[in-house]
């Protein structure tokens, strides 16, 4: 092998493969930006919220907080109570991640999913003790 060999792409590509894999990469690409989302929204929305120390301190906890007290009190909440809270931090973190994929304001029906695995979440922290 000559050391010119060590440095030629299309011989390394072609002696491991590569080629045909970078051949079929190039076809697939259509140069259009893909306006679907590659990752689940609501899952790492409710990740940001909970993982972002700001955000959590200054506007998750205290409707957590709240919650946990008409819990402690028997009182019933909806999973509604974190709408606000799923707004703002949508705004946040489309400050945070400006991704062209995401729309401006989210829509009612993901804020209503995310509001329900919250609820969910939370209440089965509540009941299992996890707040004290």
């Amino acid at each position: 092998m000559k050391i010119t060999e060590l440095f030629d792409r299309n011989k390394i590509d072609k002696e491991f493969g590569l080629d045909k894999i970078n051949t079929k990469l190039k076809s697939n690409d259509t140069g259009k930006a893909n306006d679907e989302l590659t990752f689940d929204l609501a899952e790492d929305l409710i990740y940001f919220m909970h993982n972002n120390d700001d955000f959590y301190r200054k506007n998750l906890f205290p409707v957590i907080r709240i919650c946990k007290k008409n819990f402690d009190q028997g009182n019933n909440f909806s999973h509604r109570v974190f709408k606000p809270v799923v707004e703002k931090a949508y705004n946040m973190y489309q400050k945070e991640f400006p991704l062209r994929e995401l729309k401006d304001t989210l829509e009612q029906d993901m804020v209503e999913q995310v509001c329900k695995k919250m609820y969910e979440t939370e209440m089965l922290n509540m009941r299992e003790g996890n707040y004290k």
